[in-house]
């Protein structure tokens, strides 16, 4: 086994075996010595100790490799870029899947804390009516019967003139106030908003001598107050100003809608009616609408935008700084 010695500065190191010599790191000019040589010689006139010197690398080769390197390399930073970007944007998709949700439901829970968690609720309010006589004609002046304490029904009978009843009605336009009833119910898909308010009033022809002709007043009132006996397990007089302004309703991302309904078909309904007794006749209309909470497009986009721009300031931030803080690693 061949053994090599060589000088460090004027210190003599060894002895290496060949293998070992030439894992040194030697300068070329260092000298060595080994059995067989008279002198000691630099390490670049030792042929046994050359390292092999690779010829130069084509200029084709050479700009094939960078062209290789830089297409590595963009795609590196583009996955660098795009990866979190993506994470980024599938968190938005959650959370405006979550807001979604979030939203809804509180809508929902406000009307049924409107409703105090029932299927219905009602409320009513009555002001003084303020009516215009629609009347063209005089009606026939019926006889005045005289009523006493010692009046009898025969007595009273026999004063009255049913000849003289005519078959006129006094008949009022109502032009303000009135009553007005609202029911709110809950539906499969949404919610009906029925309002019934007060039209006009018609007395009737008095036919019997054991009738007397009410007030406007209390013709309303009597109505009203028939109204209210309908349901009185629902009556919350206290939410009157929220059902009026019921379809008002709505928070950031929901609101009401009126909408058809899925069973009638029909948005909007509209009906007549009478509450009536023998000396008068109020006629009612009532409106249905059907609501149904839908999101608010415009708003929901402004969510989206929002949202997205966070997203991709916080990937664009991420990925640049692990560019600058470990260029190697991204590039390698």
């Amino acid at each position: 086994m061949i053994s090599y010695y060589y000088l460090d500065g004027i210190e003599k190191k060894g002895p290496y075996s060949h293998e070992e010599i030439k894992l040194a790191n030697l300068s070329p000019t260092t000298l060595i010595w080994t059995e067989g040589m008279d002198n000691w010689t630099a390490i670049k006139d030792v042929p046994t100790l050359q390292v092999a010197i690779p010829p130069p690398i084509p200029e084709e080769l050479v700009a094939d490799l960078r062209m290789k390197s830089v297409k590595h390399n963009g795609f590196k930073v583009m996955a660098l870029y795009l990866i979190p970007l993506f994470i980024g944007l599938t968190i938005v998709y959650y959370k405006l899947d979550y807001d979604k949700d979030y939203y809804q439901k509180d809508l929902r829970t406000r009307i049924d804390n409107l409703m105090n968690s029932r299927s219905k609720v009602t409320s009513a309010a009555f002001t003084t009516p303020t009516v215009m006589s629609l009347k063209l004609r005089k009606p026939n002046k019926l006889p005045k019967i005289k009523r006493q304490k010692s009046n009898s029904s025969l007595e009273l009978l026999r004063q009255f003139d049913f000849d003289k009843i005519g078959d006129n009605k006094d008949e009022y336009s109502i032009t303000s106030g009135g009553f007005s009833y609202i029911e709110l119910s809950k539906q499969d898909d949404g919610y009906e908003l029925a309002t019934t308010r007060s039209g006009n009033l018609v007395f009737k022809p008095i036919t019997s001598p054991f009738l007397t002709k009410p007030t406007v007043d209390e013709a309303y009132q009597h109505a009203y107050n028939y109204l209210l006996e309908q349901d009185k397990t629902s009556l919350d007089f206290e939410k009157y100003a929220y059902l009026l302004n019921f379809e008002y309703i709505a928070n950031d991302l929901y609101s009401l809608a009126n909408v058809p309904n899925s069973i009638t078909l029909k948005a909007r309904t509209y009906y007549s009616n009478m509450i009536y007794n023998a000396t008068y006749e109020v006629s009612v209309n009532t409106e249905k609408l059907f609501f149904k909470p839908i999101i608010k497009q415009d708003s929901f986009n402004d969510l989206i935008i929002k949202y997205s721009l966070i997203a991709a300031a916080i990937s664009l931030l991420f990925s640049t700084m692990i560019l600058i803080i470990n260029p190697s690693k991204s590039f390698r």
